[in-house]
């Protein structure tokens, strides 16, 4: 199976997959906390 935002197609043969370098994000972090502290974090905030 094959999944990318929700969909997911069964009994697939082949997957291409491409970047889209024309899209753009910032991430925001802060100095000394890993990435995996700061997701942990947002998903508990109250």
């Amino acid at each position: 199976a094959a999944v990318a935002d929700s969909l997911e197609v069964r009994d697939v043969m082949s997957v291409s997959v491409h970047e889209d370098r024309s899209l753009t994000a910032t991430v925001l972090f802060v100095p000394g906390q890993g990435l995996s502290g700061r997701i942990i974090a947002e998903q508990f905030t109250v």
